[in-house]
């Protein structure tokens, strides 16, 4: 896009406010990123789960069975049920576009209590 004389001005500006306020974006991403890993949790207790409503149980780890809820169901308190299925991301390539798509699904994986890993394509 350098090439084109009515971009380059705008792209040049942009490319400054980016790398002035780099650290500072940084920051406040990894500030909201620890929020949600510390207070989102879809694991629900055994007794607040609602008649009519579907929830997750893991039956092992990694291994989640849905389920609807039913008035008077006979329930285990040793398992885990989640509302939500925690959600796992591999991405396979550590340039440019796997770090991007790994910053894009990052959030979901905190959110549900998921995990994420990266892999260069070359491991």
């Amino acid at each position: 896009y350098m090439e084109f004389s009515d971009l380059r001005e705008d792209l040049l500006k942009l490319q400054t406010v980016a790398g002035v306020n780099c650290y500072t974006l940084d920051e406040a991403r990894l500030n909201s990123l620890v929020h949600i890993k510390s207070y989102s949790s879809t694991q629900i207790s055994w007794k607040d789960l609602v008649p009519g409503n579907n929830y997750f149980v893991e039956v092992k780890p990694y291994k989640y069975d849905l389920f609807e809820y039913a008035e008077g169901m006979d329930l285990d308190n040793r398992k885990r049920y989640f509302k939500t299925a925690p959600q796992n991301l591999i991405v396979v390539g550590g340039g440019p576009t796997g770090l991007l798509t790994t910053l894009h699904g990052l959030e979901n994986c905190l959110r549900t209590g998921g995990t994420m890993k990266l892999y260069e394509a070359r491991d």
